[in-house]
């Protein structure tokens, strides 16, 4: 049960399908390893150490799940940076350019 049924059942409602789906859809965690599913190759992920919005581990989860399905990941946890994004965009235009494929 997610945490959207959970919610439900604690106030005596259900749950349409519509919102099920919505729900599976924003889990990248349940898409990836399906054979019907297709997953970029190549991920870059920063997730800042004092980020207050989002745990590191959830960020770290996704990239270990997609390390062990094969894909290409850079994962960093940008030391004493919080949840802000930028935390250095040359480095990632390098990585792309590095994975993109000159004509």
């Amino acid at each position: 049960m997610n945490f959207t049924e959970y919610s439900a059942s604690q106030n005596g409602a259900a749950v349409s399908e519509s919102v099920k789906e919505y729900a599976y859809l924003l889990n990248p965690m349940e898409q990836i390893g399906k054979d019907d599913v297709t997953v970029a190759r190549h991920w870059y992920i920063r997730h800042g150490a004092i980020d207050r919005d989002t745990a590191f581990p959830v960020a770290l989860n996704l990239a270990l799940k997609l390390q062990n399905s094969g894909k290409d990941v850079n994962y960093l946890l940008a030391w004493n940076r919080p949840h802000s994004g930028d935390y250095a965009l040359d480095e990632m235009f390098a990585w792309i350019a590095s994975i993109v494929k000159k004509p």
